[in-house]
């Protein structure tokens, strides 16, 4: 019902059913097993929105954005897909695969950053995943779907090695250089519309976010703050500090 409620109010966007249109060719990226996405929940109700204007089964490609992760397995993918998205396909990216991807721009940081062939090919481009503290892209969701998602090995690991710039941190956006730049890797790569979901520690629902690239990513941010921000009024000599349990746990 929210992802449903988010589609059908979409920030400084057109709704979905007026972007989407018979015989294009869809691509919609989805976050790999590392995140607590509710990815079946948001592809069900985005394939309602493209079968409503007639798109076929057969043009859409749902895309795991895996990064320098390890691909799923086909049953993976079919679990984290959900039923909703039984016959469609549904292939992994390949960072390391020169086949699968294409030059779109070097960075303003001067990174030459190649993308996904395939997304960038789609006539729709959507991107799905949640918006969380990430300790130096500030945080998760909006264009982090495309870059690192679904980047070339190289681009990926510079954009890692750019942890310690200053304002690379937990919580920033403007400030933030590595933000800046995946940003604007989502621009150039030409996203259509995307949808975000905010999660709770026990990994409920509680807002979701549609439209523009940027502003259902910055909405869903404001929310996260909203529920985790918080001042730490001095200076003290030890802090305890988890990942945040399973999944953040298994690749930290």
């Amino acid at each position: 019902a929210a992802f449903r409620a988010a589609l059908a109010n979409p920030l400084d966007s057109p709704p979905l059913h007026r972007l989407a249109r018979p015989g294009q060719n869809v691509a919609i990226v989805i976050d790999d097993l590392s995140r607590p996405a509710p990815t079946a929940g948001m592809l069900r109700a985005v394939l309602e929105e493209l079968d409503a204007v007639g798109v076929r089964r057969a043009d859409v490609l749902v895309l795991c954005a895996v990064g320098l992760h390890r691909p799923l397995t086909p049953n993976e993918l079919q679990a984290l897909a959900g039923p909703a998205a039984r016959g469609l396909e549904l292939a992994n990216h390949d960072p390391h695969d020169p086949a699968q991807l294409r030059f779109l721009t070097t960075t303003s940081l001067g990174t030459p950053l190649h993308l996904n062939r395939r997304f960038l090919e789609a006539d729709l481009k959507i991107l799905t995943g949640d918006v969380e503290y990430h300790q130096f892209v500030g945080y998760g969701g909006g264009a982090k779907s495309v870059y690192p998602g679904i980047a070339d090995a190289e681009a990926i690991r510079l954009s890692h090695s750019r942890m310690e710039l200053p304002g690379a941190e937990a919580g920033e956006i403007d400030g933030n250089p590595v933000r800046r730049e995946i940003d604007e890797a989502g621009r150039a790569a030409g996203v259509d519309f995307v949808l975000n979901a905010v999660l709770n520690s026990r990994q409920e629902v509680v807002g979701a976010f549609a439209g523009d690239l940027e502003s259902a990513f910055r909405a869903g941010a404001k929310l996260v703050d909203r529920q985790y921000l918080l001042r730490v009024p001095r200076p003290v000599d030890t802090v305890l500090v988890s990942p945040g349990g399973f999944p953040r746990d298994g690749d930290n």
